[in-house]
């Protein structure tokens, strides 16, 4: 599934190629910040001010990739309790 979250930041100086933001993520599991660079990439067929990211919209793709599963589990012996019997006729 894909979440959608929309954002108002400030403009920054794409010009001197100081143009970026970190993105502070969390996750229901991970809720310390994971900080994320963000490089501002315009697309080809752009032709507006690339001097200044005002008045201007990007779209950011973020992909989750999982880190390694470690499955744990303990099993106890069984206790053995008694007996059980039945009659077949």
């Amino acid at each position: 599934n894909a979440a959608r979250a929309y954002t108002l930041c400030q403009p920054v100086d794409a010009s001197t190629g100081s143009g970026h933001y970190t993105l502070e993520v969390t996750t229901e599991n991970h809720t310390s910040a994971y900080e994320i660079p963000l490089t501002i990439s315009y697309n080809a067929d752009f032709s507006g001010d690339k001097t200044s990211t005002a008045g201007q919209a990007f779209t950011v793709t973020l992909t989750f990739k999982s880190s390694t599963i470690q499955a744990k589990a303990t099993v106890a012996e069984w206790e053995d309790a008694g007996t059980a019997t039945g009659t077949i006729q």
